[in-house]
C-alpha cells in the first residue's frame, strides 16, 4: 500500500493562514496535494496537524469524495503505526505548487526515491525557494519512503520539522535521486509560493500556458 503524508501546519508570512489552505481555483493548495496523492496511487492520506479546524475538515471531506482514507497525525509514531514495513509513504512538501505537466511527471515517480533538481547555475531566487539536499541537489518537494525506514525516526523531538526529518532518512539511506529538469522550476511549473498572491500568480501563468493547476 502507498499512503501520502500532507501537512496542514506551516502558516504564511506571520499570519494564521495555513499554507495548505491557500486558495487555488475552486479549492486549496492542499486539495491539489490530495489530487497528486491519488494520481500517484495512494490509498490513504495522513495529514500532519497541530489543530483541527474547518480547513482540515474541508480537506478530509475532499479526500473522502475521491475515495481516499484520511487520518490525522501529529508525530512520526502516529505515522509509523499506520504503515506496514512493505508500505510506501509519499511525502508532499507543505506549500508545494505543481502545474498540470509537472503533476503528471511527479505522480509517476517510483519509490523509494527523492525527487530533486540539480540546478547548477540556476537563478538564486529560484534555487532559494527549495530545501537543499546536498551541494548538488535541492528537494523538488516529493519523496517516497519505505515504511520500514520510519522506525528510526519514531522518537524525534516534537519541535522538529517532520517532513524535513523524513526526507533526511531517504537521503541518508541513499535512496535513488529522481532528478527533474530544472526548467520545471524556472518555468514555475513547480514552486513554493510564499503567499496567496504568489500562488494566484502561478496559477494564472500556468492556466495561460494551457494547463490548469492540477492538470
Amino acid at each position: 500500500m502507498r499512503a501520502a503524508l500532507l501537512s496542514m501546519i506551516e502558516t504564511v508570512g506571520g499570519t494564521s493562514l495555513l499554507r495548505g489552505a491557500l486558495p487555488l481555483a475552486d479549492g486549496t493548495l492542499a486539495m491539489l496535494h490530495v489530487d497528486l496523492a491519488k494520481r500517484a496511487g495512494a490509498a490513504e492520506i495522513l495529514c500532519l496537524v497541530d489543530a483541527v479546524g474547518g480547513q482540515v475538515q474541508a480537506l478530509e471531506r475532499y479526500a473522502a469524495r475521491l475515495g481516499l482514507g484520511f487520518h490525522l497525525v501529529r508525530s512520526v509514531a502516529d505515522i509509523s503505526v499506520r504503515l506496514a514495513s512493505a508500505d510506501e509513504l509519499l511525502i508532499i512538501a507543505d506549500g508545494l505548487f505543481l502545474s498540470g505537466p509537472a503533476t503528471r511527471q511527479m505522480a509517476a515517480m517510483p519509490g523509494p526515491c527523492v525527487a530533486c533538481f540539480a540546478p547548477g547555475e540556476g537563478a538564486p531566487e529560484v534555487v532559494g525557494q527549495f530545501e537543499r539536499i546536498d551541494i548538488n541537489h535541492i528537494w523538488a518537494g516529493l519523496a517516497c519512503l519505505r515504511g520500514s525506514d520510519l522506525v528510526e525516526a519514531r522518537d524525534l523531538p516534537p519541535d522538529w520539522n517532520i517532513q524535513s526529518s523524513l526526507l533526511r532518512i531517504g537521503v541518508q539511506r541513499d535512496y535513488r535521486m529522481y532528478v527533474l529538469p530544472f526548467s520545471l522550476a524556472e518555468d514555475r511549473q513547480i514552486a513554493m509560493p510564499p503567499s496567496a498572491a504568489a500562488l494566484s500568480e502561478l496559477a494564472t501563468i500556468n492556466m495561460a500556458a494551457g494547463e490548469g493547476a492540477g492538470g
